[in-house]
C-alpha cells in the first residue's frame, strides 16, 4: 500500500506499507509443503501452514469449493491443547495444538462462515 505524507516545508514523503523503517523487519515466515488430508464422507482437502521463526502458527491456506482461503492464527481462542485459525464470520480451521515440528500429526476440521462443517475428522494421507 502506498501512503503519502506531508512533512515540514511541503516536502512529501512516500512510504510503502510494510517496508523496512529504521531497522524494522517483518517476521520471517516459514511455509510448509502442502499437506493433504482425507476427511469423512470421502472428502479431501489440502492445507498449507505458515509458521514464524519460533515455530508458532501464523496462518493456514486451503481451498473450499474452488476458492482459496487464508485464515490467520487466532491466538485468543488457542491454547496449549487447541489451535484455531480464523474467527466467527469467516472460514475456520480447528485442530489440536500445532507447531512447525508436528503440524502433520493432528487431525483438522474446517467450518464455513455459517458454522456449517465443511471438512470433518480430517487426517493426513499416508
Amino acid at each position: 500500500m502506498l501512503m503519502k505524507r506531508s512533512i515540514l516545508g511541503g516536502v512529501t514523503a512516500i512510504l510503502f506499507w510494510g517496508s523496512s523503517i529504521t531497522g524494522y523487519a517483518a517476521p520471517a515466515l516459514s511455509m510448509t509443503q502442502p499437506t493433504s488430508y482425507q476427511c469423512m464422507n470421502k472428502k479431501h482437502v489440502t492445507v498449507q501452514y505458515a509458521f514464524d521463526r519460533n515455530g508458532q502458527p501464523v496462518h493456514a491456506r486451503f481451498i473450499v469449493k474452488g476458492k482459496p482461503h487464508i485464515v490467520r492464527y487466532n491466538k485468543s481462542q488457542s491454547d496449549s491443547a487447541y489451535t484455531l485459525f480464523g474467527q466467527e464470520g469467516q472460514y475456520m480451521l480447528s485442530t489440536g495444538a500445532i507447531t512447525r515440528a508436528q503440524y502433520r500429526s493432528q487431525s483438522i476440521m474446517i467450518t464455513a462462515p455459517t458454522n456449517e462443517i465443511v471438512f470433518k475428522d480430517c487426517t493426513t494421507k499416508r
